[in-house]
């Protein structure tokens, strides 16, 4: 590897922080794979500044050029969208000054244009297309700066602008990344065995570093499990009431720093402690390391546990609030009946808590009352005197047996109904629609 300006420029910066950070493969086009943020963060474009610019290296995801400044460039949206979006707009600005003086041009490539490979014998490099300063967006200017950055790591010549808006407004965003992992580093609390013997002692310290208000990072070994690496040990360093983690790679450097959002969005909306923790339990891609670390296991677990049951509750409250919309509408219909024929109405007491058992037992019970309701208000000749009527000319015509006829019927009376037809009460509408059987046939349904 050529020791370049920009690589001397960065060691320099990286000595006076604490973490040193391991390089991984390239990854471009960093604003393409972002999930819920400010649409105008995400963009499949990277900007050049002139024609005669050796642009196709990429998006080949050539070298390991994938270390703090990039991941600055993929994770800090997860911290603070509005610090990115402050960026982009101060570099967007420089871009249409320089470009209204002259001193630039301004043309993109989409991931698109650059996705053939350059090593192919048929490789034709793709035409760059013009844009206007005004018609750039943040987005746009992430995949830039992770552009320049590739170039600076490999050694490839870059315009003196580029090293402009890349030292100038980028570096000092990534310094503000580079330190949130020192000092995660620095105050995080060692959760293995040797400081906690029991689950009981973990769950204690946890709650009262809540209770109290305080920053909680918690650093544990853990297993990574990827398809292109397997699995791997690494150190974590995770924020237990952000969800912010940092790995460090044995004999390496720090690997990331992330944040596991519910929905990367400007409220920051995080997990639970619980939540959050529970991940760990195996569910993810990484896991506890169990040795040295049983009482952290066991806790996790623990929660993983407790989590899941609340969710299982929360489901079943979301599905019984539904189910109590359509339950006080049918009671209010079966009521008005029971009122018409003078009978007494339904009277439910309180609901319970819904998503608990006990508000299972209530739902129960009501439809029990129901039931009952249904069956006094039932007159089998008012309700079934249409089905029986159409049934009959199936049996008249030889269509059907007589025991098929009452099994159909009864069946019917059941489903719809919630009654039990018994024979003899189908012998007696039989004679009331005046039904011609033969006795014998109604002595022999079972």
């Amino acid at each position: 590897m050529k020791i370049t300006e920009g690589i001397i420029r960065k060691l320099i910066k990286q000595s006076l922080f604490e973490a040193v950070w391991s390089n991984s493969p390239d990854f471009d086009f960093q604003a393409d794979s972002f999930e819920k943020v400010d649409e105008r963060l995400k963009s499949d474009r990277v900007l050049f500044f002139t024609k005669n610019k050796e642009f196709n290296f990429y998006g080949a995801d050539i070298g390991m050029t994938h270390e703090k400044d990039s991941h600055t460039l993929k994770h800090m949206v997860e911290f603070d969208q509005n610090i990115m979006l402050k960026l982009c707009s101060d570099i967007t600005n420089v871009i249409a000054e320089n470009y209204e003086q002259g001193e630039i041009d301004l043309y993109y490539l989409t991931k698109k244009d650059l996705s053939a490979d350059v090593y192919s014998a048929d490789y034709t490099a793709p035409q760059v297309k013009i844009i206007r300063p005004v018609d750039v967006i943040p987005g746009d200017i992430i995949n830039t700066l992770d552009r320049i950055n590739d170039d600076l790591f490999e050694g490839r010549q870059i315009l003196e602008f580029e090293k402009m808006i890349f030292f100038t407004y980028f570096l000092p965003v990534a310094d503000i990344y580079d330190k949130m992992v020192d000092d995660m580093i620095e105050y995080s609390v060692d959760i293995g065995d040797q400081n906690f013997k029991t689950p009981q002692a973990i769950k204690q310290f946890i709650d009262n570093k809540i209770s109290a208000g305080e920053q909680l990072v918690i650093s544990f070994v853990g297993n990574y499990t990827s398809k292109q690496t397997g699995t791997t040990q690494n150190r974590y360093y995770y924020n237990v009431l952000t969800s912010a983690m940092a790995s460090k790679k044995p004999e390496a450097g720090i690997a990331t720093l992330m944040r596991r959002l519910k929905s990367m969005n400007p409220s920051g909306e995080t997990y639970s402690a619980e939540e959050s923790l529970a991940y760990f339990a195996g569910s993810g891609s990484t896991t506890i390391d169990q040795k040295n670390q049983s009482s952290f296991y066991q806790y996790v677990q623990g929660l993983a546990s407790q989590v899941a049951a609340r969710k299982k509750m929360e489901a079943l409250g979301k599905k019984q609030k539904g189910m109590l919309k359509s339950l006080k509408t049918k009671i209010a219909n079966i009521n008005a009946k029971l009122k018409k024929a003078n009978k007494a109405e339904i009277i439910l007491p309180q609901h319970p808590q819904l998503g608990t058992p006990a508000a299972e037992q209530w739902f129960q019970n009501a439809e029990s009352k129901i039931n009952a309701a249904n069956i006094s208000l039932f007159d089998p000749k008012t309700n079934l005197g249409g089905p029986i009527r159409g049934m009959s000319k199936g049996y008249l015509k030889g269509g059907m047996s007589l025991q098929q006829f009452y099994t159909n019927l009864s069946n019917m009376a059941l489903k719809k109904y919630n009654y039990t037809l018994s024979v003899e009460e189908f012998q007696q509408l039989l004679d009331y629609f005046k039904i011609s059987y033969d006795l014998e046939e109604i002595e022999q349904i079972s």
